[in-house]
């Protein structure tokens, strides 16, 4: 989109004071963006490397959810983003105004790839979020509402200290503000029109709680006479509660927590009105809930000292759910599902009662008694034992007792130092427990019959690895059972916290091949700047040794330690023991290698020298070697290799005679491969145009990355290297990037049908406004740029794989298929585009042509589905459509000669389908020899295929015109049908848009000059 010098310009300051501005740009954001603010804005090292004095301007667009341009839209930027994920945060004082194409510039600052915008606009709802600069960003605003109520009380007097509750309100402490001039009245911002029930509660101080009866904000029952929604507030019901006669008297410490959840008819439903409220315990037994709103169902859980209210069965709580119409019995099975330590008994709260009194059966909470030491088995005062005791309220409201805050009820500042005592008690009870001086923490009120988790820290020690954690995902937690009543004993062992990092190690034999077995355990230590100084292994001061043996692939994976007291490790000494074939053994050797990876690996050279005695073993030669040094083997000869037997190993050694150091191959990943989801390969042998490649398919850790021993393999980015199968010849690596915010990408190897045409589909987590990720489409045979970039959204797209059915790749065309924020959708919703046209929700890949084609852009429903990167698209077509257009993509798949097509009839100009022969007389002529069959095609989108049958005689047209309404499967005899050229349709595109008439097959037959047409032609 061209700038011009019209458009509104930001004018900017940057400020110095990140602490300052953080809370001046929290304040500019929409509620819905605060949580997106938070969760990215992570510390990171280094400064942003952003020049705000050279900058380039860009344009941006905000449009509704009709893709229709918002004139006097502000625009704000929140911060600035390098490619490494530092911020630079900026503060706009006069935001710019759209025009009436709702665009504004802003000026970029060299070295931004990303940048956070928010914008408001009168009838919006507000929006921020993060864009990528490769493109133009563009936010959609969503039309919200704008909410006016009146608050009075029964005598209609105004109350002009209330708080108007929306359902999912996240505003603190207030999202209404009271109008001026206007006693009474109160305001929301533009809100999200879903949000549909209220309640009013005054914020007096003086007594109870009062509160408004259930207002439907989109059909409210009372106005007044200027046309605000009236809530008239009316005295609360008070809820007297007594925990039952099993717990003790007098009752110590802990609370009781309350939950309202309501919709329609006061019935319990997730995300919607919620009232939360936590109040303490008498010595006596007895509690209070001053005011609650009436007419719904409150849901309890006690804990004190000692005793907990009981967990209700699923039978008691589907069986209240169905005798008081409180709810769908799903709420029931989430809760089962979730099998949190904590669940609610339910009691009603009648709207005709000014009062009700519950009692909650109780039942003793377990105890456990945690020692924790060192690994000399001393104990440790002052390491902190953490446990969360989760529990969820019917509709999904999370909770630990005691531990809320920012609830409905804090809204009216009442009883804070009760919540603070009461939030203390569990810090200490179970949440934060200290060990004493005998390094013991008594950890109490858990809930009994249940299974926890737990941590344990202390200054410079950390729990182990708990054993039955997975290896790609290792926990530093440890889980105990509990009984009711009993104190269950555990004894914790801490390790020091040490820097470590993973070290891969490989051994071959003198012919380069992996050795299976051979064990390395190290023995001794150097430190940096000692390194003859060798320091024995302790355990005390090193944790535990490190011993590891061989895969078949002949690779040791190791956990070394980085420091020594503060000191940093250089090298390890190995002692290495294993067999080499049948008559050699490697028993005592001894090798010194350093702590990080240098690309020499372990060969073992068994001695020519026949052994000493009839019984004694071979001798065999370790060293520590680079694969060239020990091997002379050219690249051909490694990719043989490397074919016949995957392996890091060898491919190290491929990549090193190639001179390439950008990232250090881990693991292979077969599950990178979409070729044959039967018996998934690391490796994988393609045609391509250009030739023949190898490709293998691993995860990576790039060569410049900091070494983190925490991240577990399966967490690194999935990589592919690419060779040429003729000469070795190194081609490039695709994928081994992780995004600024830490994710690594995801790598497939896949086909798109059409012969040649393999694929890595790259795919990693970028934020560009309504999208979450990024996808690369990158032929395996041009490496040198994407054929496709595009934002998106997950689990987007789904994509025509056709090498699973058959082993040559035949077909026409490929396709991506977009759900946008949907999970599924039906084959005939369609996507749309600016100018209201609907569209098959897919980009098509032309074989013929090597392009994709589609739109630059489409929306599904009210959303963007995806929006494509043309400036990072090589091998993209945009495809030009107008409102009255007939479109279709498709052709021929690989499958048994299948024809596919999708296709989208205009509104309002219904078409005809029509199977014909036709022939073409020597003046040019087109004349019809035989009719088979016509469909009517409504408007909308429709999925036709076709199936040729070669005979030697003649051919069967198997036609299945899905969609159509009343058609039925059908077969028609037909000259044999000749398929020389691999198009449909020849000299056109498989993703195509006309007028009046649109061909969909027409190929040539046996029969001289007659040829076979599938034909569209609006009525």
């Amino acid at each position: 989109m061209p700038t011009t010098s019209a458009l509104p310009f930001a004018s900017t300051k940057v400020v110095g004071c990140l602490h300052i501005l953080l809370v001046v740009a929290v304040c500019l954001l929409p509620s819905t963006a605060l949580g997106q603010f938070a969760k990215r804005m992570l510390p990171r090292p280094g400064k942003p490397g952003i020049n705000i004095n050279v900058t380039q301007t860009k344009v941006v667009r905000v449009v509704n959810d009709q893709n229709q341009p918002i004139a006097e839209a502000e625009v704000r930027v929140g911060w600035w983003e390098d490619a490494e994920g530092d911020k630079l945060l900026q503060a706009i004082f006069n935001p710019p105004i759209t025009n009436e194409q709702g665009e504004v510039l802003i000026a970029v600052p060299q070295g931004a790839v990303r940048v956070e915008i928010s914008a408001t606009a009168p009838g919006y709802v507000a929006t921020g979020t993060l864009y990528s600069l490769s493109g133009e960003p563009k936010i959609v605003l969503h039309p919200g509402q704008i909410i006016y109520v009146k608050v009075v009380d029964a005598d209609n007097k105004p109350i002009e200290k209330a708080i108007p509750l929306l359902e999912r309100s996240r505003v603190w402490p207030h999202e209404f503000q009271p109008v001026e001039g206007r006693p009474g009245v109160f305001v929301s911002p533009v809100v999200d029109p879903e949000r549909r029930w209220m309640r009013v509660v005054d914020a007096n101080g003086d007594g109870p709680a009062r509160f408004s009866e259930m207002i439907d904000v989109r059909n409210p029952k009372n106005f007044d006479e200027q046309g605000n929604i009236l809530a008239v507030l009316q005295p609360g019901i008070r809820l007297e509660g007594r925990l039952d006669a099993s717990v003790p008297r007098p009752v110590t410490g802990g609370c009781v927590e309350l939950c309202i959840l309501e919709g329609e008819d006061h019935r319990i439903e997730a995300n919607n009105w919620t009232w939360q409220d936590t109040t303490i315990v008498r010595a006596d037994g007895t509690f209070t809930f001053e005011s609650l709103p009436r007419g719904g169902h409150g849901q309890l859980v006690a804990l004190v000292d000692g005793y907990q209210s009981k967990r209700p069965t699923a039978a008691s709580l589907s069986t209240y759910l169905l005798e008081n119409n409180a709810g769908e019995p799903e709420l029931v099975t989430k809760l089962v599902e979730r099998n949190d330590a904590f669940w609610p008994q339910l009691f009603p709260l009648p709207a005709e009662q000014d009062k009700v009194e519950v009692e909650l059966p109780c039942m003793p909470t377990a105890t456990a008694r945690i020692k924790v030491v060192n690994a000399l088995g001393q104990p440790m005062p002052g390491a902190t034992v953490n446990l969360n005791p989760n529990g969820c309220f019917l509709g999904g409201e999370m909770f630990i007792p005691g531990m809320q805050s920012f609830t409905e009820a804090d809204r009216l500042d009442k009883n804070t130092q009760q919540k603070s005592a009461i939030r203390a008690w569990a810090a200490e009870t179970f949440l934060n427990v200290k060990t004493n001086d005998e390094g013991i923490a008594m950890v109490r009120c858990l809930a009994g019959d249940a299974r926890h988790s737990f941590v344990v820290a202390a200054d410079g020690y950390q729990l182990p690895v708990y054993p039955p954690s997975r290896k790609d995902f290792p926990s530093r937690s440890a889980t105990l059972e509990v009984k009711p009543g009993e104190t269950t004993l555990r004894t914790v062992t801490l390790e020091r916290l040490r820097a470590s990092a993973p070290r891969e190690l490989s051994v071959l034999d003198s012919e380069g091949q992996p050795l299976v077995g051979i064990t390395v355990v190290a023995t001794d230590v150097a430190l940096g700047g000692a390194e003859e100084d060798w320091n024995l292994w302790s355990v005390a001061r090193l944790g535990e040794v490190i011993e590891a043996t061989s895969d078949e692939g002949g690779r040791i994976q190791i956990t070394t330690p980085l420091e020594l007291e503060g000191q940093r490790i250089a090298k390890l000494r190995l002692f290495l023991k294993g067999n080499v074939g049948r008559d050699a053994s490697v028993f005592g050797q001894r090798l010194e290698v350093p702590v990080t990876d240098d690309g020499r690996v372990i060969v073992l050279t068994v001695s020519a020298e026949p052994p000493r005695s009839e019984h004694a073993l071979r001798q065999v030669l370790a060293r520590y070697v680079r694969p060239e040094e020990a091997f002379h083997r050219s690249p051909q000869e490694l990719l043989a290799q490397l074919i016949k037997e995957p392996s890091v190993v060898v491919l190290k050694q491929l990549l090193a005679a190639s001179n390439f150091s950008e990232a250090i191959p881990l693991e292979l990943e077969p599950r990178s491969s979409s070729l044959n989801l039967n018996d998934p390969s690391p490796l994988a042998v393609v045609e391509t145009e250009q030739g023949k490649r190898v490709v293998v398919l691993c995860r990576v850790q790039s060569a410049d990355a900091p070494v983190d021993a925490s991240r577990p393999i399966g967490q690194m980015p999935e990589a592919a290297f690419v060779f040429d199968a003729a000469d070795a010849s190194f081609q490039g690596m695709v994928g081994g990037k992780t995004s600024p915010t830490g994710h690594p990408c995801n790598l497939s190897l896949t086909d798109l049908g059409p012969s040649g045409d393999y694929f890595f589909q790259v795919t990693w987590s970028e934020e560009n406004g309504s999208f979450q990720q990024i996808q690369q489409w990158i032929l395996v045979g041009q490496l040198d740029a994407p054929a496709l970039t595009v934002y998106s959204h997950p689990r987007d797209p789904a994509w025509s794989a056709d090498s699973h059915q058959v082993k040559t790749l035949s077909a026409e065309f490929g396709y991506l298929e977009y759900n946008g924020i949907a999970r599924k959708l039906p084959r005939e919703v369609p996507g749309w585009i600016d100018s209201g046209v609907k569209l098959p929700r897919k980009i098509f890949w032309d074989g013929t042509r090597n392009k994709f084609i589609g739109l630059v852009s489409m929306w599904v429903e009210s959303e963007p589905a995806y929006e494509v990167d043309v400036e990072r698209s090589s091998a993209f077509e945009p495809l030009q459509v107008s409102p009255s257009d007939l479109v279709a993509g498709g052709g021929r798949r690989s499958f048994q000669n299948w024809h596919a097509w999708d296709v989208a009839v205009p509104p309002g100009k219904p078409a005809q389908l029509q199977l014909l022969l036709v022939k073409q007389s020597e003046d040019g002529e087109v004349q019809v020899v035989k009719k088979f069959s016509d469909w009517p095609l409504a408007s909308g989108i429709h999925f036709l295929q076709l199936q040729v049958q070669n005979g030697e005689e003649s051919s069967t047209l198997v036609v299945q015109p899905f969609a159509v309404e009343g058609a039925i499967k059908q077969q028609f005899t037909a000259p044999p049908i000749l398929f020389s050229t691999p198009s449909s349709v020849p000299e056109s595109a498989v993703f195509r848009a006309g007028t009046k008439q649109l061909d969909l097959l027409r190929r040539p037959t046996k029969d001289e000059g007659v040829s076979l047409v599938w034909r569209l032609i609006q009525s």
